[in-house]
């Protein structure tokens, strides 16, 4: 049975600033150490500036430099939206997929639902 639960942008963009930190020294030492130190990357001349920005910043500071990143694209009409109802599945043990989508959305297929009962 599938779980669907209510997500929003800011918890998903703090969970998305914490992974990154959580796993900066694995893909740092994998693709950029060989290239530059962990001070240029954490520069303001980054090569990769959404990286900088997640390592230095606050989250405010994030969140207006990457609005998006704090909104999830509704899987049915793919307007972004700040709150959203999102469930994964798997159809085999090597992918993770999932869907989301956004209240007007789940609304219809509520309605959807309740018609074809």
């Amino acid at each position: 049975m599938l779980k669907w639960i209510v997500k929003n942008g800011d918890d998903k963009l703090r969970e998305n600033i914490q992974e990154t930190k959580d796993n900066f020294d694995k893909w740092f030492n994998l693709y950029w150490i060989k290239r530059m130190t962990k001070e240029q990357m954490l520069s303001e001349n980054s090569p990769v500036p959404h990286v900088y920005y997640r390592m230095t910043k606050t989250f405010e500071e994030v969140k207006n430099k990457y609005p998006l990143d704090a909104q999830e694209k509704c899987s049915c009409c793919d307007r972004y939206v700040d709150k959203w109802l999102e469930t994964s599945f798997s159809f085999c043990d090597e992918y993770k997929c999932g869907m989301s989508l956004c209240f007007e959305c789940a609304e219809h297929l509520h309605d959807l639902i309740v018609k074809i009962k």
